[in-house]
């Protein structure tokens, strides 16, 4: 085999590790940014019995889920008419109670904030 062809051989397969671990490394960007949602949660108020309020980020494409922490049942969820800085739940058990709140996009779940909520 010539220096020539042993060059151009070592040439190519250089170049396809190259574009492999980009493309790869695209794809794992890709895959990360298709998993998230854009609402967010900055806080939360109980004004009256039974009602949670979440302040934050809120979309009309993402739906919003309050779960039980410890056994992951949904406690109440919703989807925002439109686009808001708040949104609410009725029915929500009075209490202290440690909960998890998911947002749900076509992308996937996102889990925006587990902690110990007090409603009234």
């Amino acid at each position: 085999m010539t220096q020539q062809r042993r060059s151009v051989q070592w040439t190519a397969i250089v170049a396809t590790m190259l574009v492999s671990a980009t493309v790869s490394g695209c794809a794992d960007d890709l895959a990360q940014r298709a998993t998230e949602c854009f609402s967010d949660v900055s806080g939360y108020a109980s004004p009256a019995p039974g009602v949670l309020t979440l302040q934050g980020h809120f979309y009309s494409t993402e739906s919003i889920l309050v779960r039980d922490a410890a056994t992951h049942t949904q406690v109440a969820g919703g989807t925002p008419a439109s686009d808001r800085t708040s949104f609410s739940f009725t029915g929500v058990p009075s209490g202290s109670h440690s909960y998890e709140v998911i947002a749900s996009c076509n992308s996937g779940q996102n889990t925006l904030l587990t902690q110990i909520f007090v409603v009234q």
